[in-house]
């Protein structure tokens, strides 16, 4: 109890009551009706130049194995059924993950997938898309800016790996996120929702 107690105190910090409460709210009806619903925007930026970074001394960024996740987020994030997702993803041949370590710790994870859009767990092929995808910040590092850098790293990644476009999924009503892609020179591409019923997901999205 006292861990779901200290994980929505950290949800209440980062997003605010309002956002909290409607996750709750979202939760109780899905909990009765099998049912849930999210607005989202799919956001994009054209990856004509390189974003600048400013990355501070304590920093290191590299590729993430999956022995960084074991070492530093196995009690604090990462459950054995996001454990196998990560292990997936990796062997796969179009998505790699980032960190960001502070102190040899992990202190935020991204991950980044080429060509191609993943929407509920399904994946829709886009020649010359990269996607950011999956991010998360453990909250003893946030306040940080590390976000703001990752998503400008990733963004210089996908133009490296010669992707015309980098984009991003956001539930609308995420307004951190929202402003970090705002500040990267992200727009509002397409608006979209998402539908979880009997354990089936569905989205609207036409790509």
């Amino acid at each position: 109890m006292k861990k779901y107690k200290n994980k929505f105190k950290s949800f209440i910090m980062l997003y605010g009551w309002k956002f909290a409460l409607l996750k709750v709210f979202k939760a109780v009806i899905y909990r009765i009706t099998s049912f849930r619903w999210e607005k989202n925007y799919l956001m994009t930026r054209v990856l004509d130049e390189e974003i600048e970074l400013h990355i501070g001394d304590d920093m290191l960024i590299r590729e993430i194995v999956i022995d960084d996740y074991n070492k530093c987020w196995k009690d604090d994030y990462v459950d054995n059924n996001r454990l196998n997702s990560y292990i997936g993803r990796l062997n796969r041949n179009d998505t790699i993950a980032l960190g960001v370590f502070i102190d040899g710790r992990l202190a935020y994870s991204t991950w980044i997938l080429f060509n191609g859009i993943e929407v509920n767990g399904t994946f829709h092929e886009k020649n010359g898309y990269g996607m950011l995808w999956d991010s998360y910040c453990l909250p003893k590092y946030r306040g940080r800016g590390l976000h703001n850098i990752m998503n400008a790293h990733s963004l210089n990644i996908l133009r490296e790996n010669k992707m015309n476009v980098g984009c991003v999924i956001i539930l609308s009503h995420n307004t951190p996120a929202f402003k970090t892609q705002i500040r990267c020179g992200m727009e509002i591409n397409k608006v979209f929702y998402t539908y979880c019923f009997l354990r089936k997901n569905y989205s609207t999205l036409k790509i």
